[in-house]
């Protein structure tokens, strides 16, 4: 039996563990940049989760990160824009406008609302400025967006972002959309694992409680 494969077999694992927890830190930290700078730009705009229900006000203010899937997995994650949660099927995103859009991003996106027949362009020859809500619901269609939720952040700590979105561009993995577009906030908590990982994950401002006004799409 060869010991010294073994050792060394087992220190490549370890490296890519390591690797692994390093790149996973770096992304959530990139991850959670960008969601401030959303927030930010949330505020500026004055937009408000809508939190009504029934006759009453709720106080508790959910969002979650829309991150854009590359063909290249191992890309950093670009968060596209926030859903502010409301409850069910009450929501408002703010993110990216069409013509404020990175240009890779753009490219596909306008292959989508073609493949879909959304024009682009105006009679007039001018491109049309579509919506945040618009893109983000483009890209969810044709799974090249996905809305993090807190078993996916718990997902790729243990398995690495790169396969969480290898699975969710191969239909393997779900996009969110519909637990948060039905459910609004209360995706959290719909599935015992997803409450789980709501709570062990809570107090590290990933997931954050935001104090905004207006409900209606942010065009940013």
């Amino acid at each position: 039996m060869n010991f010294t494969k073994g050792v060394d077999d087992i220190s490549e694992s370890n490296k890519e563990l390591e690797d692994n927890e390093i790149k996973t830190m770096d992304w959530e930290a990139e991850i959670q940049g960008q969601v401030n700078h959303w927030c930010l730009c949330a505020e500026e705009e004055g937009i408000r989760s809508p939190l009504k229900i029934g006759d009453k006000i709720s106080s508790k203010r959910v969002l979650f990160p829309i991150l854009f899937l590359s063909e290249d997995t191992s890309a950093p994650p670009v968060v596209i824009g926030v859903v502010l949660a409301g409850v069910a099927g009450q929501y408002v995103i703010a993110g990216f406008s069409m013509n404020k859009l990175p240009e890779e991003i753009l490219i596909v996106v306008k292959k989508s609302f073609e493949i879909e027949g959304i024009m682009t362009v105006n009679e007039a020859g001018e491109e049309i400025n579509h919506s945040s809500r618009a893109i983000v619901d483009v890209l969810l269609e044709h799974r090249r967006a996905m809305i993090l939720l807190p078993n996916d952040l718990i997902f790729a700590r243990q398995n690495g972002w790169e396969k969480m979105f290898d699975q969710v561009l191969r239909n393997n993995r779900s996009t969110n959309r519909v637990a948060v577009y039905k459910l609004g906030r209360m995706a959290l908590w719909f599935q015992k694992d997803q409450k789980e990982s709501y709570y062990k994950i809570r107090k590290e401002n990933l997931l954050d409680f935001l104090n905004l006004r207006r409900d209606e799409d942010a065009e940013l």
